[in-house]
């Protein structure tokens, strides 16, 4: 009644009536937007951060890259980011395949994220030495250094595609294609503790994982990450906070099937997890002193 006494008809009443219903679907859509409004500009800044960080300088008469490589390590190593002082100083580390993992410890903003970065070469330090298989790390190239490593970073990205594809990233394009790839795949995977999910899976490596992998427990998520890491093949295995927001049964057992998968293997481990060490270990403490001993 109040609307026909303002002069609105009858059709337009209803489309008024209804605007609320119509709107309610890409309303709830611009609600989710705005919650990841934080998540995206996190991941800007992370890009700008990686976009306009100097590319370390390659010698202008690199050696050839070591193979195999069997230790890496650093001595006296001091290092910061451009524009920042030393975050590490005087540090003395080695890796060996032969040995039990280096374990770094600390708490956050010591320099262990930083001290990866010397490792895989994406910063180079500002004294002290640093060797590769032997080889002195700055008179090798970046991409040298890099081919001798994977890296298992601690929030490692799962795309929204199927596990073959997600695995596929592993190796040059084409390389794990074929009955040959889909065998390395299994084992991978198997190595990685997913092997009785896999044979659940009625479509197998051809399962769509959802986007970010949300079709994935956390620790699956994060031993699909492990099996990539192992099918890259390379002999330095990096593992930054493999065990984060994991619940411990969960993360005792990655622990277990990595150190079962990656015998042999040169493997440097950043984390905050006091369950990660076991006898044999190098354990690294960084801080206001760095302290060094087997674990």
């Amino acid at each position: 009644a109040t609307g026909a006494a303002a002069g609105v008809t009858g059709p337009a009443i209803a489309v008024l009536a209804l605007a609320p219903l119509a709107l309610a679907e890409p309303l709830a859509g611009l609600v989710a937007a705005l919650q990841r409004r934080g998540a995206l500009a996190d991941a800007r800044a992370r890009l700008d951060a990686v976009l306009t960080a100097p590319v370390p300088a390659d010698p202008a008469d690199p050696l050839p890259a070591p193979a195999p490589v069997r230790d890496l390590a650093t001595t006296g190593l001091s290092a910061g980011w451009p524009g920042r002082p030393d975050v590490l100083r005087g540090l003395t580390t080695e890796a060996r395949a032969d040995g039990g993992w280096l374990v770094v410890r600390g708490p956050s903003g010591v320099g262990k994220s930083t001290y990866l970065a010397v490792l895989m070469a994406a910063l180079r330090p500002r004294a002290g030495a640093y060797t590769l298989g032997g080889a002195p790390a700055d008179r090798l190239t970046g991409d040298d250094v890099r081919s001798r490593m994977a890296w298992l970073p601690q929030e490692a990205h799962v795309f929204a595609s199927t596990i073959r594809a997600n695995l596929a990233v592993a190796a040059p394009r084409g390389t794990l294609a074929g009955p040959d790839g889909g065998a390395r795949m299994h084992a991978a995977l198997t190595a990685a503790g997913l092997g009785g999910l896999l044979a659940s899976l009625p479509e197998g490596l051809d399962t769509p994982v959802g986007a970010g992998g949300t079709a994935l427990s956390g620790g699956e998520r994060r031993r699909l990450a492990a099996a990539r890491a192992l099918l890259a093949d390379r002999d330095v295995v990096l593992l930054d906070e493999p065990t984060a927001h994991l619940d411990p049964p969960t993360a005792a057992a990655l622990v277990r099937d990595l150190r079962a998968a990656l015998t042999g293997r040169v493997v440097v481990c950043v984390t905050h997890d006091d369950d990660v060490e076991r006898p044999g270990d190098t354990v690294v403490r960084l801080g206001a002193s760095t302290v060094v001993g087997a674990a």
